[in-house]
């Protein structure tokens, strides 16, 4: 019967210590991921970019609207903290056929101001507001960013292996 309580708390301590493996691995794993799958995807978003560029027009548009949203919570000890986002509904007009769309705010762009908008003329329910962006100036914004949460994760590897060895050390 002794053997059988040792057995089952072994099993709970191996448990615990796989539960704070897999929790502590967390802020590790989600940098490496998101990190891997912008750099697999980046081409497949690049040829879209440069297909959709080759069909696109570029319009004027009126900004119509401009909602901004602020959103708070807090709680755990770490103060409250707050995210903002910003939108603005823009209106064009092609061939007598009026659309309105919303997209991300753009500089500080306002009420009743003229933008260039850009869309496919093929596929006319995906316009966006034209930043003077290129597919190469994306996909290497995408690779920056990439490289930067990759070299977190590893940073991040590096620091949780390092706490684990002394862990087991003591």
């Amino acid at each position: 019967m002794n053997q059988l309580l040792v057995i089952n708390k072994k099993n709970t301590d191996t448990q615990k210590e796989l539960t704070l493996a897999i929790l502590g691995s967390l802020p590790v794993s989600v940098p490496l991921l998101v990190s891997g799958w912008l750099l697999v995807t980046i081409p497949d978003r690049y040829r879209a970019e440069v297909e959709f560029r080759s069909r696109a027009v570029i319009i004027s548009g009126i900004v119509t609207g401009r909602k901004e949203t602020t959103n708070c919570y807090g709680g755990g000890g770490f103060g409250i903290s707050c995210t903002s986002s910003c939108n603005l509904k823009v209106r064009f007009t092609n061939s007598g056929e009026i659309t309105e769309f919303w997209d991300s705010c753009y500089k500080s762009t306002t009420e009743n101001q003229t933008v260039a908008v850009l869309y496919d003329p093929t596929n006319t329910h995906k316009p966006r507001i034209d930043r003077g962006d290129t597919p190469e100036s994306l996909a290497r914004d995408e690779l920056i960013l990439s490289t930067f949460l990759g070299l977190l994760g590893i940073v991040s590897l590096t620091c949780y292996l390092q706490t684990a060895t002394h862990q087991k050390q003591t």
